[in-house]
């Protein structure tokens, strides 16, 4: 049976957003947290409580702000995250600016919460499981790196060209056919942006192949084990990628 979090420290809020959910979904388990701090501590340390399929994240919160809470969140959860707030300006901008690879929280809802919006947004990401990650057309040319066979042997490369990207992974065209298993690790190179000086510089990120076609030439990965500089060299891509898409 599906369980979700809701942080808000309202309590009519509270109560409205757990009845759509009961009404939708009957039988679902509610866990409530009104900051931060407690939903962090559901999260990490559950006691027996079910982890979450889903959460729902309010923007004002008492110690923090949703965007904020939503990156820490994302850190440990990897199920759909939705932001409720009251519609102004500074809630659209943080959202263009932080939540722009994902689909889920990026298509906040509104409030005053109403049942439909809330109910169609249970439909996509909780009942229909749909992605939560956006994909970027993103086509350069890149090399995957295997691991070495051992001491003083090459380690392999595997030329291709990225097809799609996404915070959570990318589809890669390999050159020629490749011997990789699922479940293989290895490092993409991609052209990271600098923090602070234009241009880009190619970087390695630690990846693993999820998928790959009979034939061997075109494989799916996922970014599992980045460490924080590498995790925000590639949103700092990502961004870069949205923005020229909307210019």
């Amino acid at each position: 049976m599906s369980t979700v979090l809701i942080i808000d420290p309202s309590k009519p809020s509270l109560v409205m957003s757990s009845e759509v959910f009961k009404d939708k979904i009957p039988g679902i388990t509610v866990l409530v947290a009104n900051s931060g701090r407690q939903a962090l501590d559901l999260l990490e340390q559950p006691n027996g409580a079910p982890v979450p399929d889903l959460c729902v994240v309010d923007f004002d919160l008492p110690d923090t702000d949703g965007i904020t809470l939503i990156q820490m969140l994302r850190k440990n959860f990897r199920g759909p995250i939705l932001l409720t707030a009251f519609p102004d300006d500074v809630v659209r901008k943080a959202v263009a600016e932080e939540l722009f690879a994902y689909d889920d929280a990026g298509m906040w809802v509104p409030k005053p919460v109403r049942a439909e919006d809330l109910n169609e947004k249970i439909d996509r990401f909780l009942v229909g499981k749909f992605r939560v990650q956006r994909r970027f057309d993103f086509t350069p040319k890149t090399r995957l790196l295997g691991k070495s066979a051992g001491r003083g042997k090459r380690t392999p490369k595997f030329p291709g060209q990225i097809l799609n990207i996404s915070v959570g992974g990318a589809c890669i065209q390999l050159s020629a056919a490749a011997k990789l298993k699922i479940g293989d690790e290895v490092s993409i190179e991609l052209p990271i942006p600098k923090t602070e000086k234009k241009g880009a510089e190619t970087a390695q990120l630690k990846s693993q192949v999820i998928w790959r076609t009979n034939d061997g030439k075109r494989i799916g990965i996922i970014f599992d084990k980045l460490n924080d500089p590498g995790r925000k060299g590639l949103e700092r891509l990502l961004k870069q990628i949205n923005n020229s898409t909307d210019a």
